[in-house]
């Protein structure tokens, strides 16, 4: 099953060009028991900031708050950037028993992206749950650099009308060169 759900995430985020939709698909389909979860998305700056690039089961008071942060004020986050290294943590039998969020996984991406999760169930910090999450996380690291590319260039490339040349038509090849230059 859980592969299922890694499966249809890669499916869903191979065509999905809005950041918001993919992080809601994200959140729909992450939990391995199929529950909502909440997903928070940030890119890292040079100084240690986090802004906010979408997220999905926050509050818009939380998302107003959380912005643009300071990476330490997130220590399991931090920790996790830092190792490069997913940190799983779950409420320990003394937590809050009430709260709805169980657990939090912590996920560095791409060197200048980073990411929460927080699922509605226990998540042991086990190897089993390591490796969904790696994985996840691989899916999510393909996604971003994508979109990152995307957003980073100014448009689709438009074609220049080319003057007209007099003599033999170019080749394929010496066309492909001439749009490289």
């Amino acid at each position: 099953m859980a592969l299922l759900r890694l499966s249809n995430i890669a499916n869903y985020l191979t065509f999905e060009r809005k950041i918001e939709n993919a992080i809601q698909f994200v959140a729909m389909n992450v939990c391995p028991s199929g529950e909502v979860a909440r997903v928070y998305l940030a890119r890292l700056n040079s100084d240690s900031t986090l802004l906010h690039i979408g997220s999905f089961g926050f509050s818009e008071k939380f998302i107003a708050t959380h912005k643009n942060i300071n990476l330490s004020d997130f220590d399991y986050l931090l920790d996790s950037v830092r190792t490069r290294e997913i940190v799983i943590k779950s409420e320990d039998s003394e937590g809050r028993s009430d709260a709805i969020w169980k657990s939090s996984i912590y996920l560095p991406l791409l060197p200048n992206f980073a990411a929460s999760i927080t699922t509605q169930r226990f998540i042991s910090d086990i190897e089993g749950s390591h490796d969904y999450f790696a994985a996840l996380r691989s899916i999510l690291n393909l996604y971003l650099q994508n979109w990152d590319a995307l957003e980073n260039s100014n448009s689709s490339p438009i074609k220049k009308p080319r003057p007209a040349i007099t003599g033999d038509k170019l080749s394929e090849r010496q066309d492909l060169i001439l749009d490289m230059i």
